[in-house]
């Protein structure tokens, strides 16, 4: 059961960095607001 959490736990934080590298993309080519409109989003709770 360990193993299946810790695997969850890398998929979440997989898929978090995904989120920030579109935000990330889109602000380069100009589709969200720099000063906030889309919010980057927060790594917020990662497992450890």
């Amino acid at each position: 059961m360990e193993g299946v959490r810790r695997a969850l736990g890398r998929a979440e934080v997989s898929v978090i960095e995904v989120q920030q590298n579109m935000y990330d993309l889109r602000v380069a080519i100009g589709g969200a607001d720099e000063e906030g409109q889309e919010r980057r989003p927060e790594s917020g709770n990662i497992p450890g």
